[in-house]
């Protein structure tokens, strides 16, 4: 039950298909994996397929983050599909946590990697909007003493989720840091100081 002007006039009779709505670097790399056409070729192709704007910008941002190679001498090429290309196709995240991941590998420190990426992955904020409330002054300088002058607000919410889990869950915490094992959710606890935290 709705109303009629929403249902007239507000209700798409067909949804859009998935290919004009999804992200297409997945796709594109597959494409590339086959090694025969060109993207643009294949996907224009498709019954309903996505604008070619969308697809240029897809191969530029796979070039940028170094899935695809940058052909200098022939702006029409799309490159070629690189190592992380590869990885990339097979992971189901974003391309840019990919690498995080593989930072994460190469440097010792998945845990961190893993955790800054779920962070990010959020669709908002797991942490208290700095510049809402009557206290804005007094959480934009606790930022600071977290921030430890690293200009990285990465870092500073690995440090933050760090702490928290020391004060309030250190069995997950050990678990996760030293033993790179994978943890339980935690049961959501009504503790007043770690609310208060």
């Amino acid at each position: 039950m709705c109303p009629e002007d929403f249902y007239l006039n507000k209700i798409l009779n067909y949804p859009k298909p998935e290919m004009q709505r999804c992200p297409l670097e997945k796709l594109i790399l597959q494409i590339k994996i086959w090694n025969k056409y060109q993207p643009t070729e294949i996907l224009g192709r498709a019954i309903q397929p996505p604008v070619i704007r969308d697809i240029g910008i897809a191969i530029k941002m796979l070039q940028e983050t170094g899935a695809l190679t940058i052909d200098v001498h022939d702006s029409s090429n799309t490159g070629e599909i690189t190592s992380l290309g590869k990885i990339f196709v097979n992971v189901p995240c974003d391309i840019k946590l990919t690498r995080l991941f593989l930072f994460g590998i190469a440097f010792g420190c998945m845990s961190q990697a893993v955790i800054i990426g779920c962070i990010h992955a959020q669709p908002r904020s797991l942490f208290k909007n700095l510049y809402t409330g009557g206290g804005a002054w007094k959480q934009l300088e606790i930022k600071l003493d977290y921030d430890n002058a690293e200009c990285s607000d990465s870092i500073l919410q690995l440090k933050i989720y760090e702490e928290w889990c020391q004060k309030f869950h250190p069995e997950h915490y050990n678990v996760a840091m030293e033993h790179d094992r994978r943890i339980r959710k935690p049961r959501v606890s009504k503790n007043r100081d770690e609310m208060k935290w």
